[in-house]
């Protein structure tokens, strides 16, 4: 696996001696003396309270590095949680006091320090929550310490994983896309933006995070088989069909082996999801849906009988199951064997009324035999379970028609052009992105 070993991946813990440096900042020189009037005794106590938080604030850096040098995950948090709420409470004195005082040029130099302090304690915070696998808080604490010092090293890389393994994929993408470019020659990272944008089904941005991977990537068991889906999806067959034949030479568990099937399908080479099906069959007989895929690739080949006997097939292992059941009674239908096939559709219809596909291939037959009235409430049920499938609506318009039912079916005739014009313009726009440089 590209970055299964996570949490070695998070960058070590800062030093705190650097931190040491910023006190040399923190530090206004006092004062010239003044006399004991109520506003020099003021100006005492203000700097003595000053004093005493840039004392607790120095103790709290002390304690933060022992914890660093400890390697204690459960020190270091515990270490860092408390300088960041001393590092607070001082920011936001420091905002009164500024105001009050004037002076503004110490105010800001400290202010800035203040800031470089809490952006790399909450990142060591979120390191030691990432190291013992709390990525959500991981997440949160990261996201704090960008917004005080977004310069943290490493802060992109880290807060990209740890949005990652919370499958907070667009904040991946945002931190893991700054981290690739930072340093592009880190494949685990450049596995985890691939994934990211595939979780996002943004197919294209997922092909080309993926590509610099080359056969590493190819053959890993997450990424081959999202890249190969990646390149399938923007249209691209040919590379998906050389990256999917790189990634199903491993040894793959029966359920991949199935989605690399159905992948086959998708591509259009139905031979080949054929003979992996049956490949798959000899080292496991019972494998459910197995039949099921080798039956649709069949269909979508034209080998109708085949396809009825892997159906058969199916239904030997798994009896009654309503998605074989259909696609039997679509072979039925194709065959002309139109008594089967309302056989078959009603026993799916029987168990899962809500089975759009069997409502529609019955209410089609129905018409096909004259029987209108029959068929309408079939064809209803499919355009309400099925509302965005143009070929739907173009056939209940037909039926309304042919009912004397012409509002309702000037009605499903528009919805049906409207839904056809979509996909039109879907098309000219993914040719428009295929074109661009």
């Amino acid at each position: 696996m590209l970055f299964s070993s996570f949490s070695s991946m998070f960058s070590s813990f800062s030093s705190a001696a650097g931190l040491r440096v910023f006190l040399l900042f923190l530090l206004v020189p006092a004062s010239f003396a003044v006399a004991a009037t109520p506003a020099a005794t003021a100006q005492q106590s203000t700097t003595a309270s000053r004093e005493h938080a840039e004392d607790e604030l120095h103790r709290r850096l002390q304690a933060a590095e022992a914890a660093r040098l400890s390697g204690n995950p459960v020190s270091i948090a515990y270490a860092n949680q408390q300088l960041v709420q001393v590092a607070l409470r001082m920011m936001a004195k420091l905002k009164q006091g500024t105001a009050a005082s004037g002076e503004i040029d110490a105010g800001k130099r400290q202010a800035e320090e203040l800031r470089r302090i809490l952006g790399q304690s909450f990142s060591d915070l979120a390191t030691a929550e990432a190291i013992q696998q709390n990525y959500a808080a991981a997440l949160g604490h990261y996201q704090d310490a960008e917004k005080w010092d977004a310069d943290v090293p490493d802060l992109d890389r880290n807060l990209g994983q740890s949005a990652f393994r919370v499958k907070n994929y667009p904040e991946a993408v945002r931190a893991l896309a700054l981290a690739v470019k930072a340093d592009p020659e880190k494949p685990a990272l450049r596995a985890m933006l691939g994934m990211s944008y595939f979780a996002m089904e943004k197919y294209g941005d997922a092909a080309t995070a993926f590509y610099p991977l080359g056969m590493a990537g190819m053959e890993d068991g997450e990424v081959g088989y999202a890249w190969a889906v990646s390149l399938a999806r923007v249209g691209d067959p040919d590379h998906a069909s050389e990256v999917l034949e790189h990634y199903q030479q491993l040894a793959l568990p029966d359920a991949m082996k199935l989605s690399v099937a159905q992948l086959w399908i998708e591509i259009g080479n139905y031979e080949k999801a054929v003979d992996e099906l049956h490949a798959a069959l000899a080292v496991n007989p019972s494998l459910q849906r197995a039949h099921y895929y080798a039956g649709l690739a069949d269909i979508h080949w034209q080998h109708l009988a085949e396809a009825r006997k892997e159906f058969e097939a199916e239904l030997m292992l798994t009896p009654g199951d309503t998605d074989t059941t259909y696609e039997l009674g679509y072979v039925d239908v194709q065959e002309s064997t139109n008594e089967d096939a309302q056989q078959r559709f009603e026993a799916v219809l029987a168990v899962r009324p809500d089975y759009g596909n069997a409502q529609y291939e019955l209410g089609k037959l129905l018409m096909s035999e004259g029987e209108m009235k029959e068929a309408l409430p079939h064809l209803e049920a499919a355009a309400k379970l099925m509302p965005g499938m143009d070929y739907v609506h173009y056939q209940l318009q037909s039926a309304y028609r042919r009912n004397g039912r012409i509002a309702d079916a000037d009605r499903e005739l528009a919805i049906y052009r409207e839904i056809k014009a979509k996909e039109r313009q879907r098309i000219a726009q993914g040719l428009q992105q295929k074109q661009k440089p």
